[in-house]
C-alpha cells in the first residue's frame, strides 16, 4: 500500500493517522479500525509549496533558504492548520530532488472556511533566498472562479490574470519601512498607533528608501506623509510580538509581517511574497548596481575570477563566470570602470540575484542605463 501525497486531507477530515495505521499492519498488528469507524468531519484543503517561478513556466528554482517560518501550526475540532515539510532555514533546495518545500492543509467547517484559513497561513509565511508559488497559490484561492468551485483542469488557461505576477506598491512598502524604522527608535508599546510620527519627540521630516527597485523619499510634516506626488494623513500600528504591522494612507492599506535582515534592510511579507527594503540607502546604489549589473543571472557555482580588487576593466572585458546546470556563463562590464571587490570566491555557490561584484564606472558613464552582459 502506499501513500497518495493529499493523504493530509483524509487525515484531517477523519483524526484518523494513516501512517500510524500502515506501520502497525506492517509490523503485524490488525487494522485498528473498521469503516463503521471512519467518520467525515468538516472540510480541509492542501497546497503545495514549491521552489519554482510560477511566471517563467514553473522552473524549479535552487538554492539556500536564507529564511523559512512556516505559519503557526494549529489542531482544533473546527479549524487546524498542518505544515508538512522536510527543510529548513539554511538548508538548500537542490537540483537532484523534488523541489517541493511544504504541504500546507487547512481544515475547517466547511469548503470556505478551509479556504480562508488556507489563505491565511499563506499570508503567514516568511520565505527569502529562492523563487516560490506561495503568492501564486494565494491567487488562486482568492479567484472568484475557485471560491465559488466553478473550475476545472483548464482554470489557468480560462483565468490568464492568475499567472500574473502582482508587485506591491512600492510607496507603500517604503512608508512602512520607514514606519517601522521610526518606531524601533523609540522603543514604543506594541499596537500604539505613532500618531503624528514624532520619535524622541522629534518630528521625522524626510527618510531616503529604497523600494522594489526605486529609490523614495518618505516626508512628513506631523499630520501628513508626502511621498513623490501622493500625500495624505497616515495610521500605523505594529505588533513586535507577532512581527506584523498594519498600515493605513489616505485610501490604501497595507498588512505584512517584517523582518529586520541588518541595521538598514527590513524584509516585508505580503501575500506571501517576500520584500527587501532598504532605509537610507547610499545615493548611488541603484545606479552601482546598473552600472556594473553583478548579480548572479542564475543559481549556480563561481567558476572563475576573472579580475582582482582595483584593477580597471572596459566595456566587453570579462569580470566572473559562473557554471550552472552545466553550462557556463561570463559576465562581462557593460561600461569602462573598477572592480572594487568580489563578495565570492571560486568554487562558491551562489543563488539567482546574489550580488557577485562590487563595481564603479567611470565618470563618465556613470549616467548610463547599462548592466553586465552574460554570455
Amino acid at each position: 500500500t502506499r501513500l497518495q501525497v493529499e493523504h493530509p486531507v483524509t487525515e484531517l477530515i477523519t483524526g484518523i493517522d494513516l501512517v500510524e495505521q500502515m506501520i502497525r499492519v506492517a509490523y503485524g498488528e490488525k487494522l485498528a479500525i473498521k469503516q463503521k469507524d471512519v467518520q467525515r468531519n468538516g472540510w480541509a484543503m492542501e497546497s503545495r509549496l514549491y521552489a519554482e517561478d510560477p511566471y517563467r513556466g514553473f522552473l524549479p528554482s535552487i538554492g539556500r533558504l536564507t529564511r523559512y517560518r512556516p505559519p503557526v501550526e494549529e489542531a482544533e475540532d473546527t479549524r487546524a492548520v498542518r505544515n508538512d515539510t522536510g527543510v529548513f532555514e539554511g538548508g538548500e533546495i537542490s537540483m537532484y530532488y523534488d523541489p517541493m518545500i511544504a504541504k500546507l492543509i487547512c481544515h475547517g467547517e466547511d469548503r470556505n472556511a478551509a479556504r480562508q484559513q488556507l489563505i491565511q497561513a499563506l499570508d503567514g509565511l516568511e520565505l527569502e533566498g529562492i523563487h516560490h508559488n506561495a503568492a501564486f497559490l494565494r491567487r488562486v484561492l482568492n479567484d472568484d472562479a475557485f471560491a465559488t468551485a466553478e473550475l476545472d483542469t483548464r482554470l489557468l488557461e480560462h483565468r490568464p490574470q492568475l499567472m500574473q505576477s502582482t508587485v506591491v506598491d512600492p510607496a507603500l512598502l517604503a512608508l512602512a519601512a520607514a514606519r517601522l524604522q521610526a518606531h524601533k527608535a523609540t522603543g514604543d508599546s506594541p499596537w500604539q498607533a505613532l500618531n503624528g510620527w514624532r520619535p524622541l519627540n522629534q518630528r521625522l521630516c524626510q527618510t531616503r528608501v529604497e523600494a522594489n527597485g526605486e529609490q523614495l523619499t518618505v516626508r512628513d510634516d506631523g499630520q501628513q506623509t508626502t511621498i513623490g506626488e501622493r500625500r495624505g494623513a497616515v495610521s500605523f500600528a505594529v505588533d513586535i510580538a507577532e512581527s506584523s504591522l498594519r498600515l493605513h494612507w489616505g485610501t490604501d492599506s497595507l498588512a505584512a509581517r517584517f523582518a529586520w535582515q541588518n541595521a538598514r534592510t527590513v524584509v516585508l511579507f505580503v501575500g506571501g511574497q517576500a520584500y527587501p527594503v532598504t532605509l537610507n540607502p547610499s545615493r548611488d546604489s541603484a545606479q552601482h548596481a546598473d552600472a556594473g549589473g553583478f548579480s548572479a543571472p542564475m543559481s549556480g557555482t563561481i567558476v572563475a575570477l576573472h579580475a582582482a580588487p582595483g584593477d580597471s576593466v572596459e566595456a566587453g572585458d570579462a569580470v566572473i563566470t559562473l557554471e550552472a546546470m552545466k553550462m557556463e556563463h561570463t559576465l562581462r562590464a557593460t561600461v569602462p570602470g573598477t572592480v572594487n571587490g568580489f563578495a565570492v570566491a571560486a568554487g562558491d555557490s551562489v543563488s539567482e540575484g546574489t550580488v557577485l561584484v562590487e563595481f564603479s564606472a567611470a565618470d563618465s558613464h556613470a549616467d548610463t542605463d547599462s548592466k553586465g552582459e552574460t554570455e
